[in-house]
Parts: C-alpha cells; sequence; structure tokens
C-alpha cells in the first residue's frame, strides 16, 4: 500500500501543489509506521475521503479506492485478502502496458505479501494457514490463464511465494 500511497501523493503534487502531497505524505508515512494506531488511521482516511470527494480524475479514484482498502485491513480476515488479491490479479489483467502495468504488478505483489500480517495476529494460525495454502494454489492456477506476460506472471508467482513463506514463518510463532 505504501508504493501507491506515495504515487497517489506525486499525483497530487503536480495537480494541486507540494503542499497537498505534503500532508498526505506525513499522514501516510503516521499510519504505516503503526497500522493499528487509530488517530493515524483516522487521519490518513480523512485526507483520502477528502481527495476523493475533491479531485478530479485519477486522483479521486485512487483516493476513494485506497480508502476503502484501509477501512477493509481493519477487518483483514483470509477470504478478505483472497479476495483483494483476486482484484489485484484482475487490475494487473486490465492494465495497460508501461507504468500502469507496472503499478498493479507492484500492487498485486504487495497484496499478496500481506497475507503474513493476517496470521501473525490469528486466534487461529493453522486453520489460516491451510486457507491461505488453497488461495495460493488457486491463484497460481488463475495466472496460469491470464493474459499478462511471462515476466509479469514469474513476478506474481514469486510474490505469492513469498507471501506463503511468509506466513509459514507467522504461522510458527
Amino acid at each position: 500500500m505504501g508504493p501507491r500511497l506515495l504515487a497517489l501523493a506525486g499525483l497530487l503534487a503536480r495537480r494541486y501543489g507540494p503542499a497537498a502531497a505534503a500532508r498526505l505524505a506525513r499522514a501516510a508515512r503516521g499510519w504505516l509506521a503503526d497500522p493499528a494506531n487509530a488517530r493515524a488511521r483516522d487521519e490518513l482516511l480523512g485526507q483520502l475521503r477528502g481527495w476523493a470527494s475533491r479531485a478530479s480524475g485519477a486522483a479521486a479514484g485512487a483516493a476513494a479506492l485506497l480508502a476503502r482498502e484501509i477501512e477493509v485491513r481493519r477487518r483483514r480476515s483470509v477470504a478478505a485478502w483472497e479476495r483483494e488479491v483476486i482484484a489485484r490479479r484482475m487490475d494487473l489483467a486490465g492494465a495497460a502496458p508501461g507504468p500502469a502495468r507496472e503499478a498493479a504488478l507492484s500492487a498485486y505483489a504487495e497484496e499478496a505479501e500481506s497475507a503474513a500480517a493476517i496470521l501473525a495476529v490469528s486466534a487461529r494460525p493453522g486453520e489460516d494457514l491451510a486457507l491461505v495454502r488453497a488461495a495460493v494454489a488457486a491463484e497460481r492456477g488463475m495466472l496460469s490463464g491470464e493474459r499478462i506476460g511471462r515476466s509479469e506472471r514469474d513476478r506474481a508467482l514469486r510474490a505469492l511465494d513469498r507471501a506463503l513463506a511468509a506466513c509459514e514463518r507467522a504461522a510458527r510463532r
């Protein structure tokens, strides 16, 4: 999520000036430093919702999407994680070649690798690990049929491998 927040800050800097970007970047850093901090989360959500309502074009859409994703993170489950990974895969397959495709691939990898955070706080890590394993196996199969390049597929598969390895470590805690 960090790279996408910074990308939005860059977009805001170009359209609305460096002060706007600095406010968002400050709120993002505060939340990223401690995602469990409700005050930092609320500050960032306020910034994103504000930009979603008053910005235009891609900036408004990105702000709204990021706000929704942060809201969902509060009550993350393996099922919610799996839905987000699927959504990011679909974004990747539909993205135009170039920077948009690269950003979509980064978002996919970031989302895939976020599974370990769910297992780190899970009350039932063994059960959740089994769910992650099944989701990763299914996702591997789905990636083989997507309209993406070989190097993109390889990078996505490596992200899934890293995610599963991190989940295995988190479940053993």
